[in-house]
């Protein structure tokens, strides 16, 4: 099980020491999350509420087959355009005859799809009905290929969730150690003074667990 949405300011607050404000922590959740995003090549990483359209270069054909590289994820596709020259304009393809989504098993990876590939379409796209004024369009306006879908992972990895809070929260701790030494809570009533030599640990473990974490979601292809 994953979860639907990222640490919130009183969840990083939950594994900080006692004493150290969480009023910067979403911007450094946010901050986190930009590091995923980057780190993974996914953007968004976790999906978007409605589908969205984004508009691609078509692929060129050469083999008679070809892969249009999403640059994202695509966790569902609602419409796939072809030959779309300006708004209102392109025709409708469809899964199976004319395309399917990329890698075949990222479903069962919980995963989303990255690529389209496409058949015989582009290959036979000069003698298709689809090619009418294919030409002429190409020298005014390069025709573009449209993906309707929700974008991004359906949830976020646990491990990953875990690496975003810890990174957030090892910056709340330098923040802290900044304005004053802190103290946390020890044993009982015991309290000591939060050194800097802590603040680095924890910033050290935040980075690295979020990397590790990126590492595992990056996009490959």
């Amino acid at each position: 099980m994953g979860r639907t949405a990222w640490p919130t300011a009183e969840e990083v607050g939950a594994v900080l020491p006692s004493g150290i404000s969480t009023a910067a922590a979403d911007s450094y959740v946010a901050a986190a999350v930009a590091k995923v995003e980057d780190g993974t090549g996914f953007r968004p990483f976790l999906r978007d509420e409605a589908p969205t359209t984004r508009q691609f270069p078509p692929p060129d054909g050469r083999s008679g087959k070809s892969l249009l590289d999403l640059k994202a994820g695509v966790r569902s596709i609602t419409e796939i355009k072809v030959d779309v020259y300006d708004e209102g304009s392109g025709t409708i393809v469809y899964q199976g005859s004319e395309w399917n989504p990329m890698p075949t098993e990222a479903p069962d990876r919980n995963r989303p799809y990255t690529r389209i590939q496409f058949g015989r379409l582009w290959g036979d796209m000069q003698a298709s009905s689809l090619a009418l004024n294919y030409e002429i369009r190409n020298l005014v306006s390069n025709p573009w290929v449209t993906v309707t879908g929700t974008w991004g992972f359906g949830e976020i990895p646990e491990d990953l969730w875990d690496a975003v809070r810890e990174w957030a929260a090892g910056r709340c701790v330098k923040q802290a150690q900044v304005l004053g030494p802190v103290k946390r809570q020890k044993q009982g009533d015991r309290e000591q003074e939060l050194q800097a030599s802590q603040t680095w640990t924890a910033l050290a473990h935040g980075e690295t667990q979020l990397n590790d974490a990126i590492s595992k979601y990056r996009r490959l292809f």
